[in-house]
């Protein structure tokens, strides 16, 4: 008896699984955010959908090359200043004059002294970006020769028919994976 019900659980079982949709994603990740199918280059921030069916967004990153102690020039306040991956391959602090003032009193955070102009800890960071998309629509599988899978890409999705009627869905097990 408890054969029986113990096939009975798992029969159940095999039609659940093969019959429910599994969740997991299709997705990709490029190491920029350029679509090929577009000719577009996105900017951090953007989320677009493609034309094949994936949801992309860009984003960025920043890698810090230096952290350098300057003189503040003309009153402004950067922090921080972009390079190029060529500048940061042989990249050197910006020598200034009077920084050896510093380094010959043993200071070892600058601070504004006398006559000379307030000192900045300034950032030198190269900025990336990187893309990653995932798909929006579940693939079939485990699909009877009896039926086949026709995508509908205005929906982002497919359907499973029975291949003499196409206009019936098909009438055997069969499940999806992904979105």
């Amino acid at each position: 008896m408890h054969q029986i019900k113990f096939s009975l659980i798992t029969i159940g079982l095999v039609l659940a699984v093969t019959s429910v949709s599994v969740v997991r994603s299709a997705c990709y990740r490029e190491r920029h955010c350029f679509e090929k199918s577009t000719n577009e280059t996105h900017k951090p921030g953007d989320i677009w959908r493609t034309e094949d069916c994936f949801e992309c967004s860009c984003s960025g990153y920043k890698i810090r090359v230096r952290a350098c102690w300057e003189f503040a020039k003309d009153g402004k306040d950067r922090h921080e200043v972009e390079v190029s991956t060529e500048e940061a391959k042989n990249f050197s602090c910006p020598l200034h004059p009077f920084f050896h003032l510093f380094h010959d009193h043993g200071v070892t955070e600058p601070e504004s002294q006398g006559t000379l102009p307030p000192v900045r800890r300034v950032h030198y960071v190269i900025k990336r970006s990187y893309m990653e998309c995932c798909s929006l629509s579940a693939y079939p599988y485990n699909v009877s020769p009896d039926c086949k899978t026709i995508f509908k890409k205005n929906e982002c999705k497919y359907e499973v028919v029975d291949r003499k009627n196409p206009t019936e869905p098909c009438p055997y097990p069969h499940g999806f994976i992904g979105k």
